[in-house]
């Protein structure tokens, strides 16, 4: 080989050897990733970046969202809750509504029925103060007929006297009854 050859070589070695150690320079300051190590940190990159003012704002428009979403659930929840007790009050004013309806139709039929019961004694008071003037063996004819439990009360009211004169004129098997109902009271 002639020095010229040798020369040429040697120039292209360099050449290349240069090439290679420059672009690896290159990469080792702009991407020292790509060569399978850590990021250098630059002398320029030291100093602590600014956060952008939109990103603040960003983040303290999402703060304030997240904490009026808690408050909207909370609220939404009392809401719920507030609702589930209406229901139930209701229902409960409800089935007192019913019991006190219940009730006055009770008092009314008691009512009614002692309405029935008082003016059935004046009208039993009546024919006794009747029967008490009337002839015996009418008014045993009358009762002979008549239930056991009412010829004991019309009995019953009627003066004493009375009332053993019609029982003497009664049937037997009726007086026994009356006399029975009479005893049983």
């Amino acid at each position: 080989m002639s020095g010229k050859q040798l020369l040429f070589i040697v120039l292209i070695t360099s050449v290349s050897f240069l090439g290679i150690l420059g672009a690896g320079g290159y990469l080792y300051y702009t991407n020292p990733e790509a060569l399978g190590l850590p990021k250098r940190v630059m002398p320029g990159d030291t100093a602590v970046k600014q956060p952008n003012p939109f990103e603040l704002e960003a983040q303290q428009l999402r703060k304030q969202n997240d904490s009026l979403a808690k408050k909207m659930q909370t609220f939404n929840d009392s809401l719920l809750q507030a609702n589930n007790r209406t229901d139930s009050l209701k229902n409960v004013a409800q089935s007192l509504k019913s019991q006190v309806n219940q009730q006055e139709k009770e008092q009314k039929a008691a009512q009614q029925k002692a309405e029935r019961d008082t003016l059935r004694l004046k009208n039993m008071q009546a024919f006794a103060e009747m029967y008490d003037k009337a002839d015996p063996e009418e008014v045993a004819k009358i009762l002979a007929k008549a239930d056991t439990k009412y010829a004991a009360d019309i009995l019953k009211m009627m003066k004493r006297k009375s009332a053993a004169k019609v029982m003497e004129k009664l049937p037997t098997d009726k007086a026994v009854a009356v006399a029975n109902s009479i005893a049983k009271e």
